[in-house]
């Protein structure tokens, strides 16, 4: 059932069982709830009344039968019958007594239960089985001497006129009461509840989904007083009507989703190049995609119902492919043959799926590819790999004597390492090795080929020469060739003795260095000296500050090393196109004891990319260009270990520009006592 559909059964409900008789049933239900209130009320009203008037004609008589004892003892002891009649009259007289009898015995002679009294009678003895019938027998006693009986029956007609009399008002009334009631209820009602649910039960007839996101609205309900729950109704059907609002969009997204779905299902199902077939638990072709009917021949109507294997497997095949696809743990099977309409030959591969609906097995959707290019692929790829087997035997004897002296330059290099490693100088020289490999590396790598290029041109010139006549162009591009290979190499082992050398010059021997007491400025003045030659060929101008007599004992060539390799680093990376005002100021202080050197030039700065490795081994800007990136590496191993300080370096900030190094070591001052 749809969304409509349930919203039409609303409707209809409420039109039949809300609208059409909820006024009926509210008045009805109201008007006998009222009725019967005003029943039971009428009922114990009369009732009391009935009681009240047996009450008040008992009490009446008993006042007779006291007017007797003080007024008619001396008539009945003188046997004055016309006044004892009178009395009888009068008493019968009244409108509720119907019968008055009075007895009155022989004084002369003793009561006795046989003594017949003398009676008189007034009115008309009625029927003592009726209701509302009073009979009450009082004795006349004079001196304790019973003297005769009085016995009066009360007219029940009187008592029921009476009742029926108060009934027919009370019932008047009751009646004006309860329709009263129920009109008020009515109207009550109508105003506070049911002209609101028949405006709900119109809103709910007009009800459609071109309405459904504008909201309802309560006539008159702008005081909040006055909500109640017509209000929290009308805002849940408010917010239902917005949920199905969303519902329905979002059906109305699902059902675009699912076509789009469905359509790209179909058309994937039947562009595709695989073959997909239906079928039902016993594998009979239930329905087949346009590819199968392609590949076969055969239509979806002339292949429904046979066995798959009839169709799609080759006779030889068709008994071991059923035993395979009926074994659950066979899901796949390989390397079956099929013949297409034209009675080419083709190797499939099948993959089956089942479905359930519920527990129970619906389908099999089986898809079958097309492997045949595969099968001549690796046909063709077996081939080829027989063919490399003996190109590949004759390449390994020439790259094995390659591979040889590489190795055993490898195992040189690994030698030196290992003698790096133990060396004194630095604590980090492990990874320092690692990095001189890689560089040492890249250009014998480049020298092995351009020997090996040299040697084949030497063979080819060779076999040149033995021919009877020589093409000049191939001899001078044979000579050009070798020529820019001898350069190739000459310039790639040069650039390997120079990183070697380079290298030892770091692998310094603190054991060596020579401690002792000496003048920083005379130190500082002696390196500045001896680099005068290269100060004055860059154009750099070094401003120098440092007190005139500050001694120290430390290690003046750790020093010397440590201002020289700063100045050249400065001039070969602080200025790349200014070739004039290029500036360095060192300034040498002693504070809280320890010796700052303040090292600074005005050049670009240090790049932001190699700041913060810049004392790693092989950090430069300048690969490529004559570089080694060692100078700061051995500046921070100098520093840290050999003078047992520290290093920091930054770039200077505006409006200065320009690389800044602070170094930081213990000024001793004096060779300390290494008696033990």
């Amino acid at each position: 059932m749809n969304l409509l559909e349930k919203i039409s059964e609303v409707k209809k409900y409420v039109k039949t069982h809300l609208y059409e008789r909820l006024s009926v049933q509210m008045t009805f239900l109201t008007f006998m709830c009222v009725l019967v209130l005003a029943s039971i009320t009428t009922y114990m009203q009369v009732y009391n009344e009935n009681e009240h008037r047996r009450e008040d004609i008992s009490q009446a008589i008993s006042l007779y039968h006291n007017q007797i004892e003080v007024f008619l003892i001396p008539a009945i002891k003188s046997r004055d019958r016309e006044t004892l009649k009178q009395f009888i009259d009068s008493l019968a007289g009244e409108p509720y007594i119907a019968y008055a009898e009075l007895d009155i015995y022989n004084l002369q002679q003793p009561v006795a239960a046989s003594q017949t009294p003398e009676t008189i009678i007034q009115g008309e003895k009625p029927n003592l089985q009726l209701n509302n019938t009073i009979v009450k027998t009082m004795p006349i006693t004079d001196g304790g001497v019973e003297i005769g009986f009085l016995e009066v029956i009360s007219d029940p007609e009187f008592i029921s006129e009476q009742v029926k009399n108060k009934l027919t008002l009370i019932v008047s009334l009751s009646l004006f009461i309860a329709v009263s009631i129920s009109a008020t209820i009515l109207l009550l009602m109508h105003a506070l509840i049911i002209k609101h649910l028949r405006y709900l039960a119109i809103e709910t007839q007009e009800f459609s989904v071109s309405n459904i996101n504008q909201p309802i609205f309560l006539p008159n309900r702008k005081d909040d007083l006055l909500r109640n729950e017509l209000d929290v109704l009308v805002e849940s059907i408010n917010k239902m009507r917005k949920t199905l609002a969303k519902e329905i969009c979002a059906n109305k997204n699902k059902n675009i989703v699912l076509k789009n779905q469905r359509d790209f299902s179909t058309t994937l199902l039947n562009s595709c190049n695989l073959v997909i077939c239906r079928l039902d638990p016993k594998f009979n072709i239930i329905s087949i995609n346009s590819t199968a009917t392609l590949l076969t021949g055969y239509l979806e109507v002339e292949v429904a119902q046979k066995p798959w294997s009839s169709v799609f497997v080759e006779k030889s095949q068709r008994k071991k492919a059923e035993e395979q696809i009926k074994q659950s743990n066979r899901t796949i099977i390989n390397d079956l043959t099929m013949r297409d309409q034209d009675g080419k030959l083709l190797y499939m591969e099948w993959k089956f799926v089942p479905l359930y609906e519920g527990q129970n097995l619906k389908y099999h959707i089986a898809f079958g590819y097309d492997v045949s290019q595969l099968k001549e692929a690796q046909q063709q790829l077996i081939s080829l790999n027989n063919d490399l087997e003996s190109k590949i035997a004759t390449r390994t004897q020439t790259l094995k004597k390659t591979n040889d002296e590489l190795t055993q330059a490898y195992q040189d290099l690994k030698e030196a390492q290992k003698q790096l490693i133990e060396s004194e100088t630095m604590s980090s020289l492990g990874s320092l090795v690692s990095g001189i490999s890689h560089e040492i590396n890249t250009p014998l790598g480049v020298s092995v080929t351009a020997h090996t290029l040299i040697a084949e041109q030497v063979k080819r010139l060779g076999k040149l020469l033995e021919e009877p006549e020589i093409d000049r162009d191939e001899l001078r591009e044979m000579i050009g060739i070798i020529t820019e290979s001898d350069d190739i190499l000459t310039s790639n082992l040069k650039r390997a003795s120079e990183l070697i050398r380079s290298f030892k010059q770091v692998a310094v021997d603190s054991s060596s260095n020579i401690s002792y007491t000496f003048n920083l400025r005379e130190n500082i003045s002696q390196t500045l000296m001896s680099l005068s030659n290269d100060v004055k060929k860059e154009r750099l101008y070094i401003h120098l500050d440092c007190p005139e007599k500050l001694e120290i004992f430390s290690y003046p060539g750790a020093l010397n090393q440590i201002y020289t390799n700063l100045i050249m680093n400065s001039a070969s990376h602080a200025w790349d196109t200014q070739k004039d005002n290029r500036r360095i100021d060192i300034r040498i202080k002693e504070e809280n004891g320890n010796i700052v050197i303040d090292y600074r030039d005005n050049g670009n700065g240090i790049s932001p990319d190699i700041i913060n490795k810049i004392y790693e081994p092989f950090v430069t800007s300048k690969r490529g260009k004559g570089g080694s990136g060692l100078g700061a590496n051995i500046i921070y191993n100098l520093t840290t270990q050999l003078l047992n300080g520290k290093i920091e370096c930054c770039n200077l900030e505006e409006p200065e520009h320009g690389a800044r190094f602070t170094i930081t070591f213990p000024a001793v001052k004096e060779e300390p006592n290494t008696k033990s």
